[in-house]
């Protein structure tokens, strides 16, 4: 049983699909899992990528009944990986290649006791910059009136998260309170003002034992934002790791 799997979501471009598959079948580990969805394409890339890879044990390719966005949409990859028995669960763009053959077995050396999220090092394609993490200073969760302004670009949901409402996210419904907004000003640690980036990341142990998915109020965008608000709300540890490339 593979423990660790990668959730790949893709609409219509299934050519990007294929060299992100290829790119991950290269991993010396042989105790993985590829999870890809597909979001409802207009194509016939489903089926282009179904046939292609049918006969590859460790590949699963699942079709949606409509476009769910990006949150919904991959968690169907990830509810799908913790029904395999997956225990970690790396959610990757499918236009992310992984150059690090050794990425799996790299993963698993680092002290993951008390991580919920590891990020790793993604460099661009156009000019190889390091596009992990990134600065949240004056970003739209820093207070009520910059939520708005997120809100008036259509993430209504986000903006009933940011001015008071309560979700939950964790198994079993423990009645934890995601009120959010000025107060996330007062969280300060080392990586306060950082915040990874929602091309690639890893869903720890410690993730998938706590929640069933990622937060999925908004269709696209921002996904990355409302993980990092809740990691910060439940003062859970998330970090980044240097060594392993990604582009």
């Amino acid at each position: 049983m593979s423990k660790f799997s990668f959730v790949v979501l893709q609409y219509n471009n299934h050519l990007d699909t294929i060299v992100c598959i290829e790119s991950l079948l290269e991993q010396t580990s042989d105790e993985f899992m590829i999870v890809v969805i597909d979001n409802c394409s207009t194509t016939d890339a489903f089926e282009i990528v179904e046939e292609k890879y049918r006969e590859q044990n460790n590949i699963d390719v699942i079709r949606t009944k409509k476009n769910l966005g990006f949150s919904k949409g991959n968690n169907v990859g990830i509810e799908f990986s913790q029904k395999k028995g997956a225990t970690d669960i790396a959610v990757i763009n499918n236009d992310t290649l992984i150059k690090d053959k050794q990425f799996i077995t790299n993963y698993y050396k680092m002290d993951l006791s008390e991580s919920y999220i590891v990020s790793p090092r993604i460099l661009s394609v156009i000019d190889n910059s390091d596009q992990n993490p990134f600065m949240v200073t004056g970003h739209f969760i820093k207070n009520k009136w910059m939520a708005i302004r997120l809100a008036l670009i259509g993430l209504v949901k986000y903006l009933f998260i940011l001015l008071g409402s309560t979700e939950f996210w964790e198994k079993g419904n423990t009645d934890r309170d995601y009120t959010l907004g000025l107060s996330t000003r007062k969280l300060k640690s080392d990586t306060d003002d950082y915040m990874f980036h929602g091309a690639a990341f890893i869903l720890t142990k410690k993730f998938n034992e706590r929640f069933d998915k990622i937060p999925d109020l908004t269709f696209m965008y921002e996904e990355e934002t409302l993980l990092y608000i809740v990691l910060r709300q439940l003062e859970l540890r998330y970090i980044y790791a240097r060594a392993s490339d990604l582009s």
